[in-house]
């Protein structure tokens, strides 16, 4: 997995096409996010903090990227409600959150009160619906591009992300009994899936734009795109395992 996520398309996209620097230091978080929410949910509760340290390295890396990782967790932990509750994990989720503030106070004050100025961030929005894209542009690699707006930006799974779609499929139709590590690679596919759908012109963005949060969240994450690092992450982790 460790190869196949530092070499992931998107990542790479980062590096040498857009010099993401800060999305791309966040990415290096993400997996250690996906751990932390398996102990969190399912696993050894005891291990929260694995999840603390996660998102204490996107508030410092990339804080735009804890709006998206805030919708990937709660995206997961839909499918752990129940035993959320049942087991009172929320006290762990309580703990995590207390570190987070303790430790990034010192930059999540003066980034607030930075944000009640009076800013204006008009160019930074950006058309939504002209940035997703199309479902076979998901798909393109180096060998064999598909014509798309994203023709050199390497926006894709690539031909090792694709391969991870399908046997992570076929894990999921052939394990019958499955554990609770094999639950929440699954439940990481089907998040994966959601995710690769809500970056493309699929969705009627214009329509379900005219809810103020929609439109909210669309504006603050200016490319559907963005989507593509928890795609990654989600498929790689299934079909690897």
């Amino acid at each position: 997995f460790a190869l196949l996520w530092v070499l992931a398309p998107y990542r790479i996209n980062n590096l040498w096409v857009r010099s993401a620097a800060g999305e791309l230091l966040a990415m290096a978080f993400l997996p250690l996010v996906a751990v932390g929410l398996y102990e969190l949910l399912a696993g050894d509760r005891k291990k929260w903090w694995y999840l603390a340290i996660g998102y204490s390295g996107l508030i410092q890396s990339h804080v735009l990227s804890c709006l998206l990782v805030l919708m990937f967790s709660v995206a997961v932990g839909i499918f752990y409600a129940d035993v959320f509750l049942k087991e009172k994990r929320w006290i762990e989720l309580l703990k995590v959150i207390g570190c987070l503030l303790a430790f990034n106070a010192w930059y999540l004050i003066p980034f607030l009160v930075y944000m009640r100025l009076d800013l204006d961030l008009s160019k930074l929005q950006m058309d939504w619906y002209d940035h997703s894209m199309a479902l076979a542009e998901i798909f393109q690699s180096h060998i064999g591009r598909l014509p798309g707006r994203y023709f050199c930006r390497s926006n894709s799974l690539g031909i090792a992300g694709t391969i991870c779609l399908i046997l992570g499929a076929a894990g999921i139709v052939s394990q019958r009994k499955k554990d609770k590590r094999q639950k929440f690679l699954s439940v990481l596919f089907f998040c994966g899936l959601i995710f690769m759908v809500l970056m493309t012109n699929l969705v009627p963005w214009e329509l379900l734009k005219q809810s103020a949060l929609i439109d909210w969240v669309t504006e603050t994450m200016q490319f559907p795109w963005r989507f593509l690092a928890f795609v990654s992450l989600c498929l790689l982790l299934a079909g690897v395992e």
